[in-house]
Parts: structure tokens; sequence; C-alpha cells
């Protein structure tokens, strides 16, 4: 299991729709330690995007929400490709770190889902959150762990780790979700 503290140096705040990119970003610096800005320009570099400044987050956002409506993919999907194939160095770094597992069905195995979190191996989950009674998980995808305090998530909407208070199978419709899990 990842301590919450695994998160403490990172305060990363979306600017845009790039919940989905950021979300692996973020699950995904405990054991890389990339910073989430990285993975934005390396979205760009791989897709071939032209990118001046600190625009990558934006220019991922315009192209991202096309590439999956134009092929009828989840986000998730597009990820998951990057995360196989990418040789962009943020996505190599990752495939070296943690293997990325779709778990399908997500929401009829929320049990097994929490037993994997609650493992003492290294392990964190993406959750795609489709409607919700909350306002701030709907749409949205969160990053999930564990630890002796309990479950928490770190959300790239506020930039910080916090309790999740509630089953995750209250927060709202369980979407598309990734198990990451520690390398040996």
């Amino acid at each position: 299991m990842f301590s919450r503290e695994a998160f403490k140096d990172l305060d990363y705040v979306q600017t845009g729709n790039s919940c989905v990119l950021a979300s692996y970003a973020a699950a995904a610096y405990p054991f890389t330690r990339k910073d989430i800005y990285d993975y934005f320009e390396d979205y760009c570099r791989h897709f071939k995007i032209a990118v001046s400044g600190s625009d990558a987050e934006s220019k991922y956002c315009e192209h991202f929400h096309k590439e999956y409506t134009r092929r009828e993919v989840s986000g998730y999907q597009i990820i998951k490709e990057l995360h196989s194939s990418s040789k962009a160095a943020s996505f190599i770094k990752a495939r070296e770190s943690f293997e990325l597992e779709d778990f399908n069905n997500a929401a009829k195995r929320i049990d097994e889902l929490n037993r994997i979190l609650k493992r003492e191996e290294d392990n964190l989950v993406n959750v795609f959150i489709g409607k919700s009674d909350h306002a701030a998980f709907e749409m949205h995808s969160i990053t999930i762990g564990y630890d002796d305090d309990g479950f928490y998530f770190y959300d790239v909407n506020f930039g910080d780790v916090q309790n999740l208070i509630m089953p995750l199978e209250e927060c709202g419709e369980i979407g598309s979700t990734f198990v990451f899990r520690k390398k040996n």
C-alpha cells in the first residue's frame, strides 16, 4: 500500500478538462517521481503536436477530446495505449516502473478493488466517475489509495490528498478503471 505521504510533494491543479491524463500522471508519481506536466509534453511529442512554453496541457486537452471522439473509444483506452507503446520518456519510465491493468466491470467488482488496494503491495487505482450526486466527482477521474488511515484520493481539481469518506460505489457511476501495480 502507498501511504498518502507519497503524494506530499505533488500539488498539481488542472487548468482544463485534463483529468484523464493528469490522474494517470498523479498515480504514476509515487512510482516514477515524474512531474505531471512532463506527461502533457510527452503526450504532445507522441502525437507530434507543436507546443511552446507552458501550453502542453491545453494542447493535450484540445487534441485528446477530439481523438477519443473520433476513434469512439474511452479516454482511458488512449492512455493505456500510450502507457503500452509510446516512445516518449514519461511513458517509458512509467512502463518500467509499474504495470497498468484495465480493471473491467469495476462497478460490479468493488469488493475486489478494495482488496487490491488494501494489500501490502504498492497498488493505486484510477477511476472515472460518470454521473454523481457529488459535483466534485461528476465526469471526473481520481486516483485512489489506501493506507493505515483508510481510503484516500488525490484529486487533480484540488491538487491534494483527501480522505475518501464514503464507499467508492457511493461516489457515482464507476466507469473506466485502472489498477497500478509496482513492478518488482
